[in-house]
């Protein structure tokens, strides 16, 4: 049989028809294109020969006639190419949320990811670039592999402490306490001390400029880890603290306890005539760093769940910092309710004879 070759015009033909029937099925592409980052470049680490953006590359197709060999004989790297034609095609069935749950909680790899999403060989790499992913080299893949799951007492206090003092401190937690509150700053690292490292607890000087004032501190963090990321994810919007009926409804009697030693103090009751103190009265929890429709989900929370009453009260004049004050009535359940997580150097926030002993450093 006569075997029949194809003259180099025809060949270079059949591939600028190919690209250009990629770009002519954009509109009726399964991608946002929007959401495309036209300005898209392989990072500088990567560059062994000239590369395009996507802008540039469809202007080199339409304007220009490029096919495929065009870019390679003009020095562009002909992965990027074969890349490009692809996020074009609207072939790419991998999102961003997908491939970053995939390869940064499951820890599946890139291989694998190709294999089960569709995405061309050698061209998986490209695509986490292209959404911005950071790699998990050898190192954080062996650390994530022997990553300890949270038991459920310290998921429990992570969110108690998050609507509290913690913060958040990359994908960790840090814990940070005046010096009188050391006590408590060593027992939450004896509960989170597997996900640390070893006699990481820290003395610090802290300057408060509101007061122009100097405190000694103790604070420690957690390493990154992905349960701790994903219930940070939920408190922080645009690097602020929010809170929402999602992580309310995951708040529990422990969780109070701690978000109470955290940012919760009781009054005392006194006798009007003698001024002799008498008992504890009324409970505050400073709530002051969330906004006022934010303490109503509160207020509502604690209602529904407990059957607990608390006013929205303001330490300004002028409407702001809202907190929450529990009458003694409720604040005596209230404090009942949490009284068996509260650690010997906070009874004094819930125990009469234990606040008339206490001795202030």
């Amino acid at each position: 049989m006569k075997k029949y070759s194809l003259s180099e015009e025809t060949k270079k033909n059949m591939s600028r028809s190919k690209i250009e029937s990629h770009i002519s099925k954009m509109s009726q592409s399964s991608i946002n294109l929007e959401k495309v980052d036209k300005d898209f470049v392989v990072p500088s680490s990567r560059k062994n020969k000239r590369f395009s953006s996507i802008e540039e590359y469809k202007d080199f197709i339409k304007v220009n006639k490029w096919s495929d060999k065009d870019f390679s004989k003009n020095g562009y790297n002909k992965h990027q190419v074969s890349f490009f034609n692809f996020i074009l095609s609207g072939k790419l069935k991998l999102d961003r949320v997908t491939f970053e749950n995939e390869y940064k909680n499951n820890l599946m790899p890139l291989a694998d990811i190709e294999k089960k999403y569709g995405v061309p060989c050698g061209l998986i790499v490209f695509l986490r670039e292209y959404y911005g992913i950071k790699r998990i080299g050898a190192t954080g893949l062996k650390r994530r592999s022997e990553e300890i799951d949270l038991t459920q007492a310290q998921i429990e206090i992570i969110y108690g402490t998050l609507m509290g003092d913690s913060c958040r401190l990359g994908n960790g937690i840090k814990f940070k306490q005046s010096v009188i509150h050391k006590d408590y700053i060593y027992h939450l690292y004896e509960i989170f001390k597997n996900h640390c490292v070893e006699n990481s607890v820290k003395e610090q000087d802290y300057f408060d400029k509101r007061y122009d004032k100097t405190y000694k501190t103790f604070s420690f963090y957690t390493r990154n880890h992905r349960q701790i990321k994903a219930i940070c994810d939920k408190f922080y919007v645009n690097n602020q603290k929010r809170i929402s009926e999602d992580i309310l409804n995951n708040l529990s009697i422990r969780s109070i306890a701690y978000w109470f030693m955290d940012d919760g103090c009781s009054d005392i009751n006194r006798n009007g005539r003698t001024k002799e103190k008498i008992n504890l009265g009324a409970c505050r929890l400073y709530t002051c760093s969330f906004s006022y429709d934010e303490n109503l989900m509160i207020q509502k929370f604690f209602k529904e769940k407990f059957g607990l009453f608390c006013e929205i009260r303001f330490k300004c004049d002028n409407g702001k910092n809202p907190y929450l004050v529990f009458l003694t009535k409720d604040a005596n359940l209230f404090r009942e309710m949490i009284s068996e997580y509260i650690i010997d150097c906070f009874l004094y926030k819930t125990d009469f004879e234990e606040n008339q002993n206490r001795i202030l450093i």
